[in-house]
């Protein structure tokens, strides 16, 4: 851990065969690409804005990125295949890869006014995610997704002035118990064919989206 050191510079050690975990906090001035250390698990990244993301370890599974300002892109415009949960806060210039090829390993992902550049977030790249929560993302217009996403659990969706609708076809989701939707003001339309597509929905929450006019095309899951 390496937390509250403003003025430390220069690069960090490389040699680090049995670290595990990477912390750096408030440190604005240190300008380095982080080390591959093997046995890297977990890494979190806060309020340190010169940090490279240029090699990243190939063994972690936990990633959060924290009230970093500067840009910031991941090596290959693609996610670390061990991740299993990220988390990007405050992160407004980071760039979500584009993921050319289905991610298999990531379950968790929360989006928190991050990611300015993302309009468009393509779920059939994340066949086995569990838990998706996008809150302020002011250019998040829509999810995509054409295939059958088996995993999903849960959705939160939240303060999205851009959002409008879930694709026209509906979202095919056979394991979603519960959907949240919070203040996204030109939301007009929940997914079609809920009551088919949807047939686990157990919990829906609207709240603050003054724009909504009527419920699923087809109705509601009876369960």
């Amino acid at each position: 851990m390496i937390t509250d050191c403003p003025k430390l510079r220069g690069d960090l050690p490389t040699h680090l065969p049995t670290l595990e975990t990477i912390e750096i906090e408030r440190c604005n001035q240190l300008a380095s690409s982080l080390p591959t250390a093997p046995s890297i698990h977990k890494l979190l990244i806060h309020r340190s804005n010169k940090v490279i993301l240029r090699k990243l370890p190939t063994s972690f599974g936990v990633l959060e990125i924290e009230d970093c300002s500067s840009a910031i892109l991941f090596p290959g415009d693609c996610l670390p295949a061990s991740l299993y949960f990220l988390s990007i806060k405050n992160c407004r210039n980071l760039d979500f890869p584009k993921q050319n090829h289905p991610h298999e390993s990531l379950r968790y992902l929360s989006i928190d006014r991050s990611c300015d550049s993302l309009s468009t977030l393509q779920l059939d790249t994340l066949p086995n995610l569990y838990h998706l929560v996008i809150s302020k993302c002011e250019n998040l217009e829509c999810l995509s997704a054409s295939k059958i996403l088996q995993n999903i659990v849960d959705i939160d969706i939240s303060d999205r002035p851009k959002f409008v609708s879930f694709k026209r076809e509906g979202l095919s989701a056979p394991n979603l118990t519960s959907l949240y939707v919070f203040r996204c003001l030109n939301l007009n339309s929940l997914p079609c064919h809920a009551n088919t597509l949807l047939p686990k929905l157990e919990e829906v929450h609207i709240y603050g989206c003054p724009e909504m006019e009527t419920f699923p095309e087809g109705g509601m899951p009876l369960a």
